[in-house]
């Protein structure tokens, strides 16, 4: 099931990229079935910084993988990982410009899960976590005039 999760994000992100982004986002998807040749390159591409954004499964924390610059992670069904899995991405260094100077700093993460554990709770309860709920549509009616657009910056 995770990786047809995974399969569904990036095929999500594809179509976005294709008709709001006019594809100017690299988008991989890396999971385990991706073996040899393709896996390599990809590894390489990621390390150099030539994919823009990464969708995968557990395969995403495998030694090999490196990011050049992981600015932020988004991670689905976060009852699914590990304490340690979820800290390595919390805590994988990046650098960013602030005032003129390069400073190192942990990736932004977002967390989602339709199935909250008692571990989850645990991290909510005692400030490691915060919660933003989800549970219903937006109440406009203007939902069909909605635009998405990247800016760079």
């Amino acid at each position: 099931p995770t990786e047809v999760l995974a399969l569904q994000h990036f095929q999500n992100f594809k179509k976005y990229s294709e008709n709001f982004l006019e594809n100017q986002i690299k988008i991989e998807l890396l999971t385990s079935n991706v073996k040899g040749k393709e896996r390599a390159k990809l590894l390489e591409n990621l390390k150099a910084g030539n994919i823009d954004i990464l969708v995968g499964t557990h395969a995403v924390y495998s030694s090999s993988v490196e990011f050049k610059k992981l600015g932020m992670a988004v991670i689905d069904e976060e009852q699914r990982f590990g304490v340690l899995q979820r800290l390595s991405l919390v805590n994988y260094n990046s650098e960013v410009l602030v005032g003129g100077t390069n400073k190192s700093m942990g990736s932004h993460v977002l967390y989602m899960s339709a199935t909250p554990t008692p571990r989850t709770s645990a991290l909510v309860a005692y400030g490691g976590m915060d919660v933003i709920r989800l549970n219903e549509k937006p109440k406009s009616s203007s939902m069909a005039n909605v635009k998405t657009t990247m800016i760079n910056q």
